[in-house]
């Protein structure tokens, strides 16, 4: 018989019940219904993928044609895919960044990119997402702190720095690229002082010094 679900919020709190109470041999069939009266539920997807799942992959694939343009069921389903089938998850993660899912999805794809192609792909992949969005501040940070770790090209990392402080001039962003330049290129210091000067008050410049 079909099952008839008033809330979907109590079928998560009813499942954690039946699990604590080694009852959950009767959840597919709950989740099931659920699911078929409330398909764009994402805190239905998640708990079901995180708890009751066979197969993961595929309950993601089906989240994913549920709910195509959720941030959160897209960065599961991208990371899942990184495991489970490599060939192609590159090409569906450019797919994805083109169409532009926010911040989170942006910076999580340059992680991608570097944990697997290394930072030479991860340059050439920033410049391709500037070339389809306003980059947002968390992605120019991941490159720049790649830049950082590598360690062996000081001007590209101050070309990151310029990046950042270009798009997001804010005091705080001077003062790391100030203290990169201190440490790591005191060469670079008086360009830098000169950008800055163009871009922040004298109160922040005195603050920043």
């Amino acid at each position: 018989d079909e099952l008839s679900i008033d809330n979907p919020d109590s079928v998560i709190l009813l499942a954690d019940k039946m699990i604590a109470n080694n009852l959950a041999g009767f959840l597919p069939r709950i989740y099931e219904a659920a699911l078929k009266q409330y398909p764009k539920n994402k805190a239905l997807w998640r708990y079901k993928i995180l708890n009751l799942s066979d197969d993961p992959s595929k309950d993601l694939e089906d989240a994913l044609a549920a709910l195509p343009d959720d941030p959160d069921i897209l960065s599961e389903y991208l990371t899942s895919l990184s495991f489970t089938d490599q060939v192609n998850c590159r090409e569906k993660w450019d797919e994805v960044i083109k169409e532009s899912f926010g911040a989170p999805l942006i910076t999580q794809y340059l992680q991608y990119v570097y944990t697997s192609s290394g930072l030479e792909n991860t340059r050439k992949v920033f410049k391709d997402v500037q070339n389809w969005h306003s980059v947002p501040e968390s992605a120019i940070v991941a490159l720049l702190n790649y830049e950082m770790v590598d360690g062996t090209n000081a001007e590209q990392v101050c070309h990151s720095f310029n990046v950042l402080t270009t798009n997001f001039n804010t005091a705080e962003n001077w003062k790391k690229y100030l203290d990169f330049c201190q440490k790591s290129c005191p060469e670079q210091i008086s360009s830098m002082l000169w950008k800055c000067r163009n871009s922040l008050s004298e109160a922040q410049i005195a603050n920043l010094l």
